[in-house]
């Protein structure tokens, strides 16, 4: 019996073993489109196979949606947390300026630039 026809006697236990296998070890994009070939190597499991095979097109989607506003929070996070950094740096600077230490301490204390502090009208 060929490869072929044994993939026409496929039992729906054994299906499943494997579409949980890719599943886990495939991804998404690849287990559809094994899917889909699968279907069309299996007429008795044609519709359920393409059902799935949409079902996992579109979870893709929603992944791929779903690492993107992950990628974006963090990329936000950090910047805000930058731009808090800097806020306290000018602020500490200005506080220091204001007590009368001198500006190169202040620029080697804050990690600030001399561009920084003209910022600061002292």
């Amino acid at each position: 019996m060929s490869h072929l026809q044994r993939m026409r006697y496929t039992s729906d236990s054994q299906l499943k073993t494997l579409f949980n296998y890719i599943f886990q070890y495939g991804g998404a994009s690849r287990a559809s489109a094994f899917i889909r070939e699968m279907a069309q190597r299996s007429p008795k499991h044609k519709e359920a196979l393409m059902t799935l095979a949409e079902k996992l097109h579109e979870e893709g989607r929603i992944e791929g949606l779903q690492k993107g506003l992950q990628k974006g929070l963090q990329k936000g996070l950090k910047q805000g947390l930058e731009e808090g950094r800097r806020t306290e740096a000018l602020r500490i600077a200005s506080s220091m300026l204001d007590n009368g230490i001198e500006r190169e301490t202040v620029l080697k204390i804050t990690g600030l630039s001399a561009q920084d502090l003209p910022i600061l009208a002292h």
